[in-house]
């Protein structure tokens, strides 16, 4: 006898938390085993390993990496801070606009 797939989705949530990562994995893994990708990937890994060996491709260390990743995320939590900020009506646009014109008159200087 065949399971439908709503079958199969209410047995797979009944499982643990451990079970269903476990089974996700498993479906997930199943979707990428394409010889053709598999192929790819080995080529592009190559030819990343070519340009390192012949100095083609900077090499950052890690830590210098991680430090722009923070930078980043910052920016980008401050970002959506902000753009709450505006659309909650916190925030007004005649500061903005005013350092847009402070910006014009120190360019123009």
């Amino acid at each position: 006898m065949s399971l439908t797939i709503q079958q199969v989705e209410i047995e797979a949530l009944s499982l643990s938390r451990q079970e269903r990562a476990r089974l996700v994995d498993a479906l997930v893994a199943s979707l990428e085993s394409d010889a053709d990708v598999e192929r790819a990937w080995d080529e592009e890994i190559r030819r990343r390993i070519r340009d390192i060996d012949a100095g083609v491709t900077k090499l950052i260390p890690g830590e210098e990496v991680l430090k722009e990743v923070e930078v980043e995320i910052a920016w980008n939590e401050e970002a959506d801070r902000r753009h709450r900020a505006f659309l909650a009506g916190e925030v007004s646009l005649v500061p903005a606009k005013e350092a847009l014109a402070r910006l014009r008159r120190h360019l123009l200087e």
